[in-house]
């Protein structure tokens, strides 16, 4: 059983991309109508935004970003609360 267990290993290779967009994986295999963040504020209201929002949301933070001289491969610092009502002021 070792045996094989070792010669599994030693066969084993991950399939690896060269480039993958963790955000576009995630968005785009979803339904856009499905919740995709549920917030829960401090008097029980809450809100939501779906698949389908959450790519808009990341579309209007990078217009935002290049509109204040940041480009492609420029490192950011985020810090901000855990939060979808900070987040989304962005």
């Amino acid at each position: 059983m070792k045996d094989q267990y070792e010669a599994l290993c030693r066969q084993f290779r991950w399939d690896i991309l060269s480039k993958f967009n963790i955000g576009s994986g995630v968005f785009n295999s979803k339904d856009d109508t499905v919740v995709a963040i549920l917030t829960v504020h401090e008097d029980f209201s809450f809100t939501r935004y779906t698949f389908g929002e959450l790519p808009i949301k990341s579309a209007q933070l990078a217009n935002g970003l290049q509109a204040l001289g940041i480009s492609h491969g420029d490192r950011v610092g985020v810090f901000l609360a855990q939060s979808t009502t900070e987040q989304t002021r962005l």
